[in-house]
């Protein structure tokens, strides 16, 4: 028999914003901000505080829609909106994550990620430069450095240091992110919500796109 895929209802609450926007669907909400997206993790209930990464913004739930219903609380996977008061719309952003005050989300500029490369034309050197999408978030990156070739089906180490990688291959990885835009990037370091697949699956994918085609997935094995 199937099993229902288990929720991570248990980890903390982590929600990547979607979208932002003013006014709701409902009159109560006519004044309010909302901002919609999936439940990565935990469980968000109305009344609660929260952090507002990046960033050091809080703000407070006044209502939670899902499926055009207001509910009292929401668990991870639901798709919701959130309606926020004492919040400033400026500090809210798509790809920013809401969580808890003392169990915050890590930033992260720079990680290790196990990537599957896809059929690629242009091989991957050290120093390529990628466009990173994780959630609803996408930015400027460079792979800094190749550490490994993995065989796909152990994971274990076929070749360290190789100096490319080519489609169909796993291999590790050392990611940078950058500031700027995909067009315009700059070299000065951003920081992004992002956890390790490990401690947290949602939070812990990433998706690598170069000149408009998706040229690698993977997941996050440690943060730098």
């Amino acid at each position: 028999s199937l099993k229902p895929p288990s929720r991570p209802i248990e980890a903390p609450l982590r929600f990547p914003i979607s979208n932002v926007f003013k006014g709701g669907g409902t009159a109560t909400m006519a004044s309010g901000i909302g901002v919609s997206g999936r439940l990565a993790s935990g469980v968000v209930q109305v009344g609660e505080k929260l952090r507002i990464l990046p960033g050091d913004e809080t703000a407070i739930i006044r209502a939670i829609e899902l499926e055009d219903t207001l509910v009292p609380w929401a668990a991870a996977g639901s798709n919701v909106t959130l309606y926020l008061s004492n919040v400033d719309p400026v500090n809210l952003n798509i790809g920013s994550v809401l969580c808890p005050p003392g169990d915050t989300v890590p930033l992260a500029s720079s990680f290790v990620a196990q990537v599957i490369v896809f059929d690629i034309q242009v091989p991957i050197t050290s120093g390529t430069s990628v466009e990173l999408f994780h959630h609803s978030r996408d930015t400027p990156a460079s792979i800094s450095k190749l550490i490994a070739t993995l065989d796909r089906n152990t994971g274990n180490v076929v070749k360290a240091n190789p100096r490319v990688i080519t489609k169909n291959m796993s291999a590790k990885i050392q990611l940078t992110l950058r500031g700027g835009t995909l067009s315009a990037p700059t070299n000065k370091a951003v920081s992004i919500p992002i956890e390790t697949f490990a401690s947290n699956k949602e939070m812990g994918r990433i998706l690598l796109r170069r000149g408009g085609e998706t040229v690698a997935a993977g997941i996050v094995l440690e943060l730098s």
